[in-house]
């Protein structure tokens, strides 16, 4: 993607994703652009933020303009002078999608036809675990690009139904390893120092999971932990406590009421995640639903389980590590993550 796509001219664009939303994996995949975008020299960049209190906590500031989430005239007015809407990255349609997504889908379709801006889709997902509105939404962006880089079969496949300039690519988060990361050093620094490993230890992140997709992960995981008295835990959330609430107060009391538990709030550059883990790989092995959990976790060189909760998942899963027997996250059980963790050396213990 980096070799190709990038060398098209995107000055004067309008990037929008889901960021500003707290969540790590959009999070990382801003910085990573804004860092690609830098490195290629492109001029009058505005983004889309949804909560401009979050940017300087998850990013660097690379000299483009923020357009506030809130600001409606600030949005219109970029985009009439954007010559490119950019969506950058991200499983928008599929089993995430949501009435926002729906409103971007329709804001492409009249930025194309209307406005008649050029539009790519970069590093997108669309999944047949799509809502039947999913559906309607992807038919309106993928219409309405002028380019579509799917970041999987699935997408591509999904997506050539409406254009048939879709290419098969990656995730944006696959380019991390080609930047210059020497500018995270200091916050790597700070993770290293805030989380101390003097054994293996067992990296799980908690999710916050829609109503109607609600499953037992979390009481898999206090099962386990209940379990492992002797082992060594490190609870993440990936979402900030103004986000999860309930899961920042849940991972918060486990860490204090047991000394074998650790825990990682969501308030770091995600890029310093990706180098914490990289230089502790020997020291981690993961238990992440997530997707980008999953890609960092690969990235890095740590073991990691193979969890899906959605299609997504499992498409990334059998690009990274062509692992056959991937669980459901509705077939999981205490066993597997038991099986699991029981496989690596605990010989240094509590």
């Amino acid at each position: 993607m980096k070799t190709d796509f990038f060398n098209i001219n995107l000055d004067n664009s309008l990037l929008i994703g889901f960021y500003g939303g707290g969540n790590l994996g959009d999070e990382l995949i801003l910085e990573v652009l804004m860092n690609l975008f830098k490195e290629r020299g492109y001029k009058n960049i505005d983004f889309y933020y949804s909560n401009p209190g979050f940017y300087n906590i998850f990013h660097h500031d690379f000299g483009y303009k923020m357009i506030d989430a809130k600001k409606r005239t600030d949005l219109f007015i970029s985009l009439l002078r954007a010559k490119n809407i950019v969506i950058g990255g991200g499983g928008l349609w599929g089993l995430d999608f949501n009435k926002s997504i729906f409103f971007l889908s329709l804001i492409l379709f009249f930025s194309r036809f209307i406005l008649g801006k050029k539009v790519y889709l970069v590093g997108v997902g669309y999944y047949n675990s799509a809502t039947y509105f999913g559906r309607i939404g992807a038919f309106f962006a993928g219409m309405a690009s002028n380019v579509i880089l799917a970041r999987d079969q699935e997408s591509r496949k999904n997506f050539r139904f409406f254009q048939k300039k879709t290419l098969l690519k990656e995730d944006i988060s696959f380019l991390l390893p080609d930047l210059n990361l020497g500018a995270y050093k200091e916050e790597t620094d700070s993770l290293d120092k805030l989380l101390h490993l003097s054994e293996i230890s067992v990296f799980i992140s908690v999710r916050r999971f829609q109503k109607k997709y609600s499953n037992n992960y979390l009481q898999i995981i206090l099962g386990v932990i209940r379990n492992n008295p002797n082992k060594s835990f490190i609870l993440a959330t990936f979402e900030p406590r103004e986000i999860d609430p309930e899961g920042y107060a849940l991972c918060f009391e486990l860490s204090k009421n047991n000394k074998n538990v650790q825990y990682l709030e969501f308030r770091y550059n995600p890029v310093a995640l990706y180098l914490y883990l990289k230089i502790n790989k020997d020291k981690l092995i993961t238990i992440t639903p997530q997707y980008h959990g999953i890609l960092l976790a690969y990235m890095a060189g740590c073991d990691f389980f193979p969890l899906s909760y959605d299609n997504k998942c499992r498409e990334l899963l059998m690009v990274i590590s062509k692992i056959k027997n991937i669980i459901n996250i509705y077939n999981l059980t205490v066993q597997d993550l038991q099986k699991f963790i029981d496989e690596k050396d605990y010989s240094k213990n509590i």
